[in-house]
């Protein structure tokens, strides 16, 4: 609002800043004690993540790391969700 902004503009957003920081475990804490949820984005590779995804729904950060250092060929095809 301070920046020219309307109210109704607001309602149901969150800044990604906030929920990136919250990702590696330095969420923000509110005044009304709330604390700021994660969020994960898939950055400028969005096109390959149904390649990467095969036929499962989720995958967590390390399988990515696994891939990306050559550890595995192909990405697995069974994870647990992150958070």
């Amino acid at each position: 609002m301070r920046k020219g902004g309307e109210l109704s503009e607001t309602i149901g957003r969150r800044c990604i800043c906030n929920a990136l920081l919250a990702a590696i475990g330095q969420p923000q804490t509110r005044a009304d004690g709330s604390v700021e949820q994660p969020i994960v984005t898939s950055g400028d590779d969005l096109t390959r993540i149904a390649e990467f995804l095969g036929d499962r729904e989720r995958y967590t950060a390390a399988d990515v790391v696994d891939y990306l250092l050559g550890k595995v060929a192909s990405p697995p095809r069974s994870a647990v969700a992150i958070g």
